[in-house]
């Protein structure tokens, strides 16, 4: 013969479920309230800690398995909302070959002049790598004066690497990790746009966190390969999340 625990459970505090087992504990639990109170009449702190204490945590122990279920009866939905973006202090750039790169250079462009510090992701290499053609953005932003060398960081990572959205990922959080302590998550921001599809979602990934910040750059014109060849403003992707509680069953 099986228990059935949860019925026997919900019986003690529903007598429609079980009016027998219901009038046992309210019995049950008069009577030790009833002894206990007589065997420790002389020590009156003593005894009602006891007989207080008692009756709550047979309570808490029947109700908690309940009280548990309906603590984790929630379900968050993630929502995205698009604005024009915020200038940040620091910008984390996908490098695509070109004509790709004309996207990391609209959003460089956009943050100035509070931009201080450019992090461009690429590749290796000749086309599909993109150093070669980061150089040349990075020596034409400090002939133009706009930002010297040392603000523009180049983060080589191999072909393999830059289509891996882990390296992607964990290659980003590394730049976070070493940021001053003067430059909080909020000054900087990741821009998606450019690379393949995988860099892309490695980049997306590493700016979920709450308090960081993710953009992309609109664009106007695409090639034949769905590169951007004129690229519009970037826009700020505020992720947040929706909290809805379920009923308890």
């Amino acid at each position: 013969m099986t228990v059935d625990w949860k019925r026997l459970r919900r019986s003690i505090f529903d007598p429609a479920s079980g009016p027998l087992v219901s009038l046992v504990a309210a019995y049950a639990l008069s009577l030790s309230a009833n002894l206990a109170s007589n065997l420790l009449q002389p020590h009156g702190s003593i005894a009602l800690t006891i007989i207080l204490g008692a009756p709550a945590l047979i309570v808490l122990v029947i109700a908690l398995p309940r009280l548990a279920r309906g603590l984790s009866a929630e379900e968050s939905t993630p929502f995205a909302t698009f604005q024009r973006a915020r200038k940040h202090r620091w910008l984390v750039a996908l490098a695509s070959p070109p004509p790709g790169l004309s996207s990391a250079e609209a959003a460089i462009r956009y943050h100035l002049p509070v931009l201080e510090r450019v992090h461009l992701l690429c590749s290796p290499g000749e086309p599909p790598g993109s150093y070669a053609e980061a150089s040349k953005l990075k020596e034409k932003l400090s002939a133009e004066g706009l930002l010297s060398r040392d603000q523009v960081i180049l983060k080589e990572l191999s072909l393999a690497e830059f289509e891996d959205l882990e390296a992607i990922r964990r290659t980003i959080e590394d730049i976070y990790s070493h940021r001053p302590a003067e430059v909080a998550e909020e000054d900087v921001v990741i821009d998606i746009t450019g690379g393949r599809k995988t860099t892309t979602a490695g980049a997306f990934l590493a700016g979920l966190p709450r308090g960081r910040h993710l953009e992309y750059v609109s664009a106007e014109a695409f090639n034949a390969q769905g590169y951007v060849v004129k690229a519009g403003e970037p826009y700020e992707i505020r992720v947040d999340y929706s909290v809805k509680r379920h009923r308890p069953r």
